[in-house]
């Protein structure tokens, strides 16, 4: 099997733990929660990941 056989189509996600997950919620402001956006890419030998930390409001009762 060759990788030019193969395509991804789920979007990548990252996910923290721990005292990193803690600190990210700290950061955050009050009615604020921190969301992760990533987005990566690549062309041998070279591989980019190109991270955003967004404060998205938190809706009330939801």
């Amino acid at each position: 099997m060759w990788f030019k056989r193969l395509s991804v189509s789920s979007q990548p996600m990252m996910h923290l733990t721990s005292w990193v997950a803690e600190r990210l919620r700290a950061m955050a402001l009050d009615g604020y929660e921190a969301v992760i956006q990533v987005t990566l890419t690549g062309d041998h030998p070279w591989a980019q990941a190109y991270v955003v930390i967004e404060a998205r409001p938190m809706v009330a009762g939801g």
